[in-house]
């Protein structure tokens, strides 16, 4: 179930994207206007990908020590 909170954030940011989508829309003017939005837009998912911290890793079932007492 989602929450009140999760659900009014997810509306506000889709009314952003749509404002975006709009504005970019309305004043491209040539091919190279697309380039530079798409480029724009490939360097935020990257850097949405960089920092996007994963819940499950991938050790094939090995646990993880960070401690320095293991020899």
């Amino acid at each position: 179930m989602v929450r009140r909170q999760t659900a009014v954030q997810i509306l506000a940011f889709l009314l952003l994207v749509a404002g975006l989508a709009y504005l970019v829309i309305s004043s491209a003017d040539s091919w190279a206007d697309w380039v530079v939005f798409g480029v724009l837009v490939l360097t935020a998912l990257g850097a949405a990908l960089a920092v996007h911290e994963s819940r499950w890793s991938v050790s094939r079932g090995r646990p993880i020590s960070r401690s320095s007492d293991r020899r």
